[in-house]
């Protein structure tokens, strides 16, 4: 059992470190613990949830904000998007933050979807792969087809660490369009569109980004700060 601890976590902190917006590896360490201590709990259905944009920062009105959350405002935030936990424990599902500011007590999610689609399609995940942004044209009276790719465009990426076995995907927003207006003046259209649109690890990303959404601010108890 300790040897496959070790594995998973030695995998795992590859994993966010592949992320482009964190500039230190205090981030990576913290998720990294997270996940062996789930490990450790024996705890085998866990999932890992990020989303960011490169080289962008969030901005806020802190005049909008109320005492508490003047508090609990985590700065790091602004450059550094917080990683989210799933994980499954004695049939529930749960939910925790990870940021460099504070430590928070886990959330009960009452949809169950995200293992669901999961456990149902796990084959046809494994193989599926993103399309690049295409689009075709003619040339010399033959029809191509060229990739196009964007700098800085909006990230999700999901791992999952099921009976030891780790399943990961990347998803680049712009992969995802279906046309572009601002290539070189032209209105383009992605071949791959209903490709990468249909895939299920789409699917699993859309019931990710649904399940944080719905997670109001006050619902992220504060055990204590980093």
């Amino acid at each position: 059992m300790k040897k496959n601890i070790i594995v998973l976590v030695f995998l795992f902190v590859s994993y966010i470190g592949k992320t482009q917006y964190i500039p230190n590896d205090n981030l990576d360490k913290l998720v990294s613990n997270f996940t062996k201590e789930l490990i450790e709990k024996k705890i085998d259905t866990i999932c890992i949830y990020e989303s960011y944009s490169v080289g962008s920062e969030i901005t806020f009105d802190i005049s909008e904000l109320n005492e508490r959350e003047k508090q609990e405002l985590c700065r790091d935030e602004l450059i550094n998007q917080p990683v989210f936990v799933f994980w499954k424990e004695k049939g529930k599902t749960f939910l925790n933050k990870i940021n460099s500011c504070f430590e928070y007590s886990a959330i009960e999610i009452l949809e169950d979807e995200l293992w669901k689609i999961y456990f149902e399609n796990t084959n046809a995940i494994e193989k599926e792969k993103v399309k690049n942004f295409e689009y075709e044209s003619f040339i010399n009276g033959k029809k191509i087809s060229s990739p196009i790719f964007r700098d800085h465009s909006y990230h999700q990426n999901f791992k999952f660490i099921v009976n030891n076995k780790i399943v990961e995907k990347y998803f680049d927003n712009f992969k995802l369009q279906n046309e572009t207006d601002n290539f070189k003046d032209k209105r383009l259209y992605n071949i791959n569109y209903n490709h990468n649109t249909n895939l299920k690890s789409k699917k699993i990303i859309d019931i990710l980004e649904n399940d944080i959404r719905n997670i109001k601010r006050n619902q992220y108890l504060i055990m204590k700060k980093r």
